[in-house]
């Protein structure tokens, strides 16, 4: 599943996104209201607007596909600044 994307209803109007890391294959699970995925799918708002209750970490997975550890490899961590 690297590189698809899907995005099925879950329960109370929730919805779930599910694809693969496209650089370690692991899979990715986002669950957010599915109000807000309309919102960011239609593209009526940037997506830190349109999802706000998903982290950074959950927002980079439905943008690029990257899971949180490999973003950290290729672009290392806020925490390598200090």
């Amino acid at each position: 599943m690297t590189g698809s994307m899907t995005i099925s209803p879950a329960e109370n109007g929730m919805a779930v996104m599910r694809r693969s890391c496209h650089r370690c294959g692991a899979p990715l699970e986002v669950f957010a209201p599915a109000a807000e995925f309309r919102a960011w799918l239609e593209r009526r708002k940037p997506i830190h607007e349109a999802m706000p209750s998903l982290t950074a970490d959950e927002r980079e997975q439905c943008i690029s596909g990257t899971c949180a550890a490999c973003w950290a490899w290729l672009f290392g961590s806020d925490d390598d600044d200090e």
